[in-house]
């Protein structure tokens, strides 16, 4: 038969060699995985930004494929160039006539107008694309969905569906890119307290982030860990109606099962 596992002074069952590995390694994974991802998506971006150039220009006679680094350099300088020509009176001139010649290219225009709108709402200071976070009944009555508020729709619509309409994107997950443009009435939108930050964390990782809490892994799975066996529910009292069986805790304190109560779950690590 085998012994069972001896309880410490705190009441506490000590964690087991293979449980704590399994803990260490995940803590690990979440601390490493989102700097590696960023900084290799990171110098992806450079790498392909700085090869954008031909090779003379980067220094191609002095290094076969042009010296790292130099492309990079040279569009950031190009691109302030473009930046302070165009805040000028001359260069704003010039740019609505390149932006008249390029908008009546036939395909083109499409594609070109499209980014232009993006661009101008991501990177504009004066607006935010996403007012505010709220929960709607969509698909249909008794499931909510969260939605980020936009802007009011323009006055035609508004006369044509005689309603205080706003609108509103619902997004996919995790891909927070895409999703559907609905026009809402403002009674039916339940705003919420959170930040947009907060809600496109929410979205992303499909509801397991909780704002206030932060991912779920962090707090019930690394406590399950903790508790001995990484996939057995931590037990945080004694069953029902055994007040009996709770005792003190480490520093003589309060009683876990006094009227039938549960025991507080172990915050340390």
């Amino acid at each position: 038969m085998s012994a069972e596992p001896r309880e410490a002074p705190g009441g506490k069952v000590p964690e087991r060699p293979g449980a704590r590995l399994r803990r260490h390694f995940l803590t690990g994974i979440l601390v490493l995985t989102p700097a590696v991802t960023a900084a290799w998506i990171l110098y992806k971006l450079l790498a392909w930004v700085d090869g954008l150039l031909w090779d003379k220009i980067r220094l191609g006679w002095i290094r076969p494929g042009g010296i790292p680094g130099v492309g990079l350099v040279t569009v950031v300088i190009l691109i302030l160039l473009v930046g302070i020509l165009v805040n000028n009176y001359v260069g704003r001139r010039f740019y609505r006539l390149w932006d008249s010649l390029l908008a009546r290219i036939p395909l083109f225009n499409k594609i070109y107008l499209a980014i232009k709108q993006i661009a101008e709402s991501l990177l504009s200071r004066e607006t935010s694309v996403f007012r505010a976070v709220g929960l709607i009944e969509y698909p249909r009555k008794g499931i909510w969905s969260l939605v980020f508020l936009t802007e009011t729709p323009n006055q035609e619509i508004l006369d044509a569906t005689r309603n205080d309409l706003r609108s509103v994107f619902l997004p996919t997950t995790p891909n927070p890119t895409s999703g559907f443009l609905l026009m809402v009435p403002e009674k039916e939108i339940h705003r919420l307290s959170m930040s947009v930050e907060e809600g496109l964390k929410s979205v992303i990782s499909g509801g397991a982030y909780v704002p206030g809490r932060g991912m779920a892994l962090e707090t019930e799975g690394f406590r399950r860990s903790r508790r001995g066996g990484w996939w057995r529910r931590a037990r945080v009292g004694p069953p029902a109606g055994d007040t009996a069986g709770a005792g003190t805790d480490a520093a003589g304190g309060d009683r876990a099962g006094k009227a039938g109560g549960s025991a507080p779950p172990d915050s340390g690590g």
